[in-house]
């Protein structure tokens, strides 16, 4: 399928389906901008013996928002199929959205999602769940930016639980947000981070299996020592009396003279001087 400047706005629904050993048809989009929205979905689904179909998408920018969504499902036997995304500038999911992969009885299907710029997840979800047949893959990478705020990313598995890579951007920011890479009876995934800058604000990194090995958590992020960039201060202290107006023109240089205007008070106090003590009543004065 192909499409101009917009293509999938609003409430749209494309579905493949099989209940044959057969795969699944398989769905390939093509358009400068693909945006979902309102329950948008577009979603492939198994119902037999055979393979779901897989998703393809090669758009400028992906768009999902308000619970859109993108599945690829195996809703019997069969294995889910696989979601593959190649955004040449972002991929931005809002709003309650998904991307997701499911096999019940099965080896989950595959997510990749390539951005040329940014990919940011805000508020949504992208899972790869299975039976026994192990947990898909979910790889993002996007060279500037992927920022993850009140999100997941999810490859939970019966079997081994899938995988979750980030690639090469600047900079990795996960703000209350989750990677979840284990499995509930065999061994957990592995998550690896390779990016420039790492940021995590709460959230959890999970690789357990608690009936099996564990995951690991591998992250390839330098080290970010401010200690060399940052100017000390001056240590010399700074007297107060410098700041201090001249009383008269007789302190200033020049034949300059000069008006104060005083109050009931007299002087100002000099720094360091002495300070007059408030008024003081006499235990007799009530008598």
């Amino acid at each position: 399928m192909t499409g101009g400047p917009d293509f999938l706005t609003g409430i749209q629904a494309v579905t493949t389906s099989t209940a044959s050993p057969a795969p699944g048809g398989s769905i390939h989009v093509m358009a400068d901008a693909v945006n979902l929205d309102h329950m948008g979905s577009i979603f492939t689904t198994s119902y037999g013996r055979g393979p779901g179909g897989n998703m393809e998408d090669s758009s400028g920018n992906l768009t999902l928002a308000n619970a859109a969504t993108i599945r690829a499902a195996g809703e019997a036997i069969g294995p889910a199929g696989s979601i593959s995304v190649n955004a040449n500038d972002s991929i931005v999911l809002t709003g309650n959205s998904a991307i997701s992969t499911s096999a019940r009885q099965s080896s989950g299907g595959d997510i990749r999602l390539k951005a040329g710029d940014a990919f940011q997840l805000v508020d949504s979800q992208i899972t790869a769940q299975a039976g026994p047949g192990g947990g898909g893959n979910i790889t993002l990478s996007a060279p500037s930016l992927i920022y993850l705020l009140d999100s997941t990313l999810t490859a939970q598995a019966i079997g081994n639980g899938g995988n979750l890579t980030i690639i090469d951007p600047v900079f990795f920011i996960l703000n209350n947000a989750n990677l979840i890479s284990k499995s509930s009876s065999a061994n957990g995934g592995n998550i690896t981070i390779l990016s420039d800058f790492f940021f995590q604000s709460a959230g959890i990194i999970d690789a357990s299996a608690p009936f099996g090995l564990p995951g690991t958590v591998s992250v390839s992020a330098p080290e970010v020592d401010l200690s060399g960039s940052l100017i000390g201060l001056p240590s010399n202290l700074l007297g107060a009396e410098t700041q201090l107006r001249p009383d008269c023109g007789v302190r200033l240089t020049g034949n300059i003279s000069s008006f104060i205007v005083l109050g009931s008070g007299g002087l100002p106090l000099e720094p360091g001087g002495f300070v007059p003590s408030g008024p003081v009543s006499s235990p007799d004065a009530d008598k």
